[in-house]
């Protein structure tokens, strides 16, 4: 490698910059732009988690009624999976 080679860049400050090393370091402090359509996305995955929240309170109310008229015993774990397993059609 030859010393021309090395500085064949612009020199600011000392240090070997090309443009394109410029160019990457403006991309990367550029902060996104987040739309209508990010704050729709993220409402709606808010909302349905919460819904799906509410659900999961109707059966954590009921389960010791639900594991009794069973006889169930300890696998009343499986309850809440079988609910959010056959809840859609």
């Amino acid at each position: 490698m030859d010393i021309s080679d090395k500085n064949s860049g612009d020199a600011i400050d000392g240090k070997d910059t090309n443009s394109t090393e410029l160019h990457d370091k403006k991309t990367t402090s550029e902060k996104p732009q987040r739309g209508i359509r990010f704050w729709t996305i993220i409402v709606t995955l808010c909302t349905v988690g919460l819904l799906g929240a509410f659900e999961n309170t109707v059966v954590a109310t009921s389960l010791s009624f639900i594991t009794r008229d069973l006889d169930m015993g300890d696998n009343y774990v499986w309850v809440t999976n079988a609910f959010f397993l056959t809840r859609y059609d």
